[in-house]
């Protein structure tokens, strides 16, 4: 079972044993700028966590003490691989058996949370100082964070190289002012690779000639056509429609009218834009077969007094 987000790279790696300038900022960035941690993570997958209902839900959820309890748990019983010289260092978290038991997925549904998988991540950086050349690596695998139900749960694999090469330039940046704190000067050169061996958002696993192996994914499952009128959710033969990641796409065939909540009368007291946020994209296709929680923030539980 895939598991958890909020990197905290280990003591170990914070500990000082660590020479390569390089090294401490890029740990840094990791476990004291929580670079690849909630919502700082959704802002570098997803664009729409800039909107405002989805920085507050993002907010709320990594400031709530019981779930990330449940993260520093699931953290600790898996620490970072740790491969150290003078001038390297290597650091690899891999999640992908970690919380067995879904403690990550309830905690996250108990802060009004949706659990939504991220694509592998993997940032290698140079610097090059005087006649010294220091090197840094990252990778994590099997991740998942917890996001606002008004956040995407989407990635966009077409997107992959170009924010690949946006996180990259974030990190140049913020990493050469870490660098600048311990007094070391220097050009910062990274590059992050995104979905490197998995379709970023979707859970379809790559063999050697582009095509997802029998049984890896309900896009390789056995035709449903009592479900869906092509067999299979309509992402599986969309190349330009991510499949989600925390679920399995609602059916599409139905003999019945108004199944479809995408196309029900706006719900201004329930819905931010009167639907669910899902049925803005791909004609609502990738929903939940349930209609999916308000969005819109509850009403005061009672009104001031005016004197």
């Amino acid at each position: 079972m895939k598991l958890a987000v909020a990197l905290f790279l280990a003591a170990a790696a914070s500990a000082g044993a660590v020479r390569n300038p390089l090294g401490d900022a890029l740990d840094a960035l990791v476990n004291d700028e929580h670079f690849f941690r909630g919502h700082r993570l959704q802002r570098l997958l997803d664009d729409d966590a800039d909107d405002a209902a989805c920085a507050a839900e993002m907010e709320a959820i990594y400031s709530n003490w019981g779930f990330m309890k449940t993260v520093f748990k699931i953290n600790n019983a898996c620490p970072p691989e740790l491969d150290m010289t003078d001038t390297s260092i290597s650091m690899t978290q891999d999640y992908s058996d970690c919380d067995e038991e879904s403690t990550f997925d309830d905690a996250c549904a108990g802060v009004s949370g949706v659990t939504v998988d991220v694509p592998d991540i993997a940032a290698s950086c140079t610097l090059e100082d005087e006649d010294t050349t220091y090197t840094s690596s990252y990778s994590m695998k099997g991740t998942l964070t917890c996001a606002g139900v008004s956040c995407s749960t989407e990635y966009d694999a077409a997107e992959a190289k170009k924010t690949g090469d946006e996180v990259a330039a974030q990190m140049e940046s913020e990493m050469a002012g870490l660098l600048a704190i311990f007094g070391v000067e220097g050009t910062v050169a990274c590059d992050v690779t995104i979905g490197a061996e998995e379709t970023p958002g979707s859970r379809r696993k790559i063999d050697k000639d582009g095509v997802p192996p029998p049984g890896s994914s309900y896009c390789t499952y056995a035709p449903d056509t009592d479900c869906y009128v092509a067999g299979w959710p309509q992402c599986c033969g969309n190349t330009d429609q991510p499949c989600p990641t925390d679920r399995v796409p609602r059916c599409d065939n139905h003999d019945s009218v108004g199944w479809d909540y995408c196309i029900w009368s706006p719900n201004f007291d329930c819905y931010v834009s009167g639907w669910p946020k899902c049925c803005e994209r791909f004609g609502g296709t990738n929903c939940n077969e349930k209609e999916p929680a308000c969005d819109m923030a509850p009403p005061p539980a009672f009104l001031p007094v005016s004197e």
